[in-house]
């Protein structure tokens, strides 16, 4: 069970979102499938140039990444797994100041999570 004093986070799925993650469920015959949100901060790489530089490249992809999984591993009664309209949701996560919950809905026809601010 999770703890009282554990954060609990707020997630919203919306219409499109439940729609995808059940079509994918479909495809890839997951058991007891579910989504992972998780943060991922820039990607950086380093490559030498002829003469001896470092020359970097840095991308700054969306700051959630969502993945549809196979949740067999991960019990019900993990404290970051929430369940929203029968989606199981794992929110491996430490909620920042100012942050409420995150919102999952498709964007170019992926999932796409976006944090949800704390009413000020």
């Amino acid at each position: 069970m999770p703890s009282s004093d554990a954060p609990s986070l707020e997630v919203k799925l919306t219409y499109e979102a439940k729609e995808l993650f059940a079509r994918l469920v479909f495809e890839q015959g997951y058991n007891k499938p579910g989504l992972m949100v998780h943060r991922q901060g820039p990607i950086g790489d380093v490559v030498r140039s002829v003469d001896g530089k470092a020359i970097w490249s840095v991308e700054r992809p969306h700051p959630w990444k969502v993945r549809v999984g196979e949740f067999e591993a991960i019990p019900d009664t993990e404290e970051d797994v929430v369940v929203v309209e029968g989606v199981r949701v794992w929110l491996p996560l430490v909620p920042r100041v100012g942050e409420r919950g995150v919102a999952i809905s498709v964007r170019d026809g992926e999932l796409i999570a976006d944090s949800i601010k704390a009413a000020s």
